[in-house]
Order: C-alpha cells, then sequence, then structure tokens
C-alpha cells in the first residue's frame, strides 16, 4: 500500500505490501498530470515514477503543489467541489481513475496521513480499531495487536515537528523500518530530512515539476539552477 506523509513541514503515503507486487519496479506512476481548484489551475504537466519501496520527498515552497498532488493519489481532492484533472495516475500499472475501481478499496491501498489529527469523539483505541470493527472483526485480542502495531508504526504529518533530534531521529528510523514492506512518499519542508530520510526527491515550483532525480543527484549536483537556489536556501 502507498503511504503518504509529513515530516517536519511534511506530508507522506504508504503503499501495500511489495510481495503482493511481484515484478514491479515502477509501482505509482504518474504521466502529464494537471490540476485543476476551479478555475485555478495547480499542477501542471507533471510525470513521474515511485520505484516500489523506495522513500521518495517531494519538497519546494510553500504553495508550489506537492501537497496537492500527494492527495490525489488516493483520490482525497475528490471530497473538494469544483475541482478537475487531466492525466493519469497508475498504481500497480492501474489507473486510479479506473471506472470499475472503487475509491474507497483505493483509499484502503494508499494510507493518507494527515497534518492535523481529526479523531472520531472515541477513545484513541477505538479511533484505531474502527476500521476492522467497521468490516466485521470483533475478537479483543486481535484488535488489542492491531492498534498496539499501528500505533508503534503510526506515519505522521510533520511528524518531527518540535521534536528534539533524538525523538527526530526515532522517526526516521521508523520511515527506514516501515520501507521494507511499503512504498512511501513524503511532502516535507525540511531538506536536512528530505535528504536523510529518502531515496529519490522531486522538487515543485509554481505547481510545475522542476527536477526529479535520485536525492544524491537532487542535493549535490542539481540538474535545474531552481532547485539548486532552492535547496541552498537562496528562495523559499
Amino acid at each position: 500500500m502507498p503511504q503518504i506523509m509529513n515530516p517536519p513541514s511534511s506530508s507522506r503515503i504508504k503503499v501495500r505490501p511489495a510481495a503482493e507486487r511481484e515484478g514491479r519496479k515502477d509501482y505509482i506512476s504518474i504521466r502529464d498530470y494537471g490540476f485543476w481548484y476551479g478555475q485555478k489551475k495547480a499542477l501542471e504537466g507533471i510525470s513521474l515514477d515511485i520505484p516500489e519501496r523506495q522513500v521518495v520527498a517531494f519538497i519546494g515552497p510553500s504553495g508550489c503543489g506537492k501537497s496537492t498532488l500527494l492527495r490525489n493519489i488516493n483520490r482525497m481532492n475528490d471530497l473538494v467541489d469544483g475541482i478537475r484533472h487531466e492525466g493519469e495516475i497508475t498504481i500497480n500499472g492501474r489507473s486510479i481513475y479506473d471506472a470499475g475501481l472503487e475509491v474507497i478499496s483505493l483509499r484502503r491501498r494508499v494510507g493518507m496521513v494527515f497534518q492535523k489529527s481529526n479523531p472520531f469523539p472515541k477513545s484513541i483505541f477505538e479511533n484505531v480499531v474502527y476500521a476492522l470493527r467497521v468490516v466485521g472483526v470483533r475478537d479483543r485480542a486481535v484488535l488489542e495487536e492491531a492498534c498496539e502495531t499501528s500505533l508503534r508504526k503510526a506515519l505522521m504529518d510533520e511528524p518531527c515537528s518540535a521534536l528534539d533530534p533524538i525523538a527526530t531521529g526515532k522517526i526516521e528510523e521508523l520511515i527506514h523500518e516501515l520501507k521494507d514492506q511499503f512504498t512511501i512518499v513524503i511532502v516535507t519542508h525540511s531538506m536536512q530530512q528530505a535528504a536523510r530520510v529518502s531515496d529519490r526527491t522531486a522538487f515543485f515550483y509554481l505547481g510545475k515539476q522542476i527536477e526529479y532525480d535520485t536525492t544524491e543527484k537532487i542535493f549535490m549536483n542539481p540538474s535545474q539552477a531552481q532547485t539548486e537556489a532552492y535547496i541552498s536556501g537562496r528562495f523559499g
């Protein structure tokens, strides 16, 4: 399942275990993707491939479209009035806009972690196991085990914001552990964190994809002057 997250000033995605997806290198593929909120074009001509079981970071100044793209991977933006898109997003070769694909089933495979939590008026335990109860799981032992496992592996939007370096390190270790099972996309404003945890990095500006490459290439030898200027702190 993909997973979307947000470390310090960030956001993330997580995808279903790789064992279910043998034989594919590029698990999430985005092609010539554009997106509008009403008359405002938020994304233009986005094309990139996200390999399975890797961490990909979306970076760029506020309002550049990185979180919008993130929310489109599991069609979360469908809940907004007046939106439209062009181009394609596929997961494991299947379009997320396939008429035969139920949006609910897509969101079960593509988890989204928001910057601010919005729990139901229930206990933490009941919030965590709510989805299992909905599908009929009643065994208390199963629910307790699922709750503990989920809380230990919770992916958070901007999880390291206001955390000390030790706690931040633990979150980043968790990201590396989860990569063994999931494809992870994070949106982050922390260049240091993007450099530490991601395998590939995409830089966005004003709704456009300026550069996408291995994280080492983006941070050590970017191809675009705009990318180098942003990473070095000259704007953004």
